[in-house]
């Protein structure tokens, strides 16, 4: 028979100082203490799947702590001056967390599955470069104010929410960067304006909605638009 090793609950202390790329994923593993301040050099740090509560205090460029317990960050971004993608899909956040102090190298972050209900324009105080976002699985039932990075924003994604066409059209002109919209599985019951993104917009997925007209679509979709799905709505 195979021996199944038992999760980690502590990092090991034999990582090579030269590692810049670190997987303890799927392991039980729920503090740092300083065990990996030798890494001068690390670039991608991997913790899903662990037992973390609070936000550890590390550097790297690239982490994962997505499948943990987490549900703020506090000051656990203080040495990240080149954090670039955050992963934290499937916490605990209630409150879109405080990156600002990353607000000028992050680019990709990952809040699904959380338990988001509101973003304002505030909460992006200081981030200015997220290209890549998505508050997929949320609880949210008003579209995010998302004007901080409305120049940046290029692939937004917000499947499983609450939304409404009613609270999303005045927000949507802040981005006009967006290439790809995914906007699945809500409560919009027709098409949103797009004309503010249109030469921007790429890809368009509003499907499973509650949408029972699209009335001029193609003009309301054009002159860009390369990819759209509608499938799951009672259009007529």
């Amino acid at each position: 028979k195979m021996s199944v090793k038992p999760p980690l609950t502590a990092i090991p202390n034999d990582i090579p100082a030269t590692e810049v790329s670190v997987d303890l994923s799927i392991n039980a593993i729920s503090a740092i203490n300083g065990e990996l301040d030798h890494l001068q050099s690390i670039r991608k740090l991997m913790l899903f799947d662990n037992s973390f509560s609070v936000f550890p205090n590390i550097s790297s460029r690239h982490l994962s702590l997505s499948y943990n317990g987490i549900s703020s960050i506090g000051n656990g971004l203080d040495n990240f001056s080149h954090l670039q993608v955050l992963l934290l899909m499937a916490n605990n956040f209630e409150r879109f967390p405080n990156v600002s102090c990353v607000g000028n190298t992050l680019w990709k972050l990952d809040l699904e599955y959380n338990d988001i209900s509101v973003i304002k324009a505030e909460d992006l105080n200081g981030v200015h470069k997220i290209s890549w976002l998505d508050l997929s699985n949320n609880k949210l039932t008003a579209f995010p104010e998302l004007s901080n990075i409305g120049n940046s924003l290029t692939y937004f994604r917000m499947l499983g929410n609450e939304i409404t066409t009613a609270n999303i059209t005045s927000y949507i002109d802040n981005m006009i960067a967006i290439e790809r919209f995914y906007i699945k599985n809500g409560k919009l019951t027709e098409m949103p304006d797009l004309s503010s993104i249109a030469e921007s917009l790429r890809t368009l997925d509003v499907s499973e909605n509650n949408m029972v007209h699209l009335e001029n679509l193609e003009e309301r979709l054009q002159p860009m638009i390369m990819l759209s799905t509608f499938y799951g709505n009672q259009i007529n």
